[in-house]
């Protein structure tokens, strides 16, 4: 089954203000840059939020991407072995 990552960005007056709701030191510029740089990671905008009521409200983006696995079967059942690892070797101790 396919697992995701999510990135929330918030937006105000084209400066991102915060990046998985933590505050950033330097003010990003929400521009066409930015967003090829998300997209060269792998991140796909699923949501974009507006609050019509509050103009000075921030615009609230969320992103996806497919969460690297790194883990398999094996690992979760506790057998972890690197490439240059004989199981039989393993066992054996």
């Amino acid at each position: 089954m396919q697992k995701w990552e999510y990135k929330v960005i918030l937006v105000r007056k084209q400066q991102v203000l915060k990046e998985n709701y933590q505050t950033l030191k330097a003010h990003q510029l929400f521009d066409i840059e930015y967003l090829n740089e998300l997209g060269e990671d792998g991140w796909e905008l699923i949501s974009c939020a507006v609050d019509y009521e509050d103009i000075g409200k921030p615009l609230t983006m969320i992103f996806k991407r497919p969460a690297a696995d790194l883990w398999t079967e094996e690992d979760e059942a506790g057998l972890v072995f690197s490439d240059s690892t004989n199981p039989e070797e393993v066992n054996s101790e």
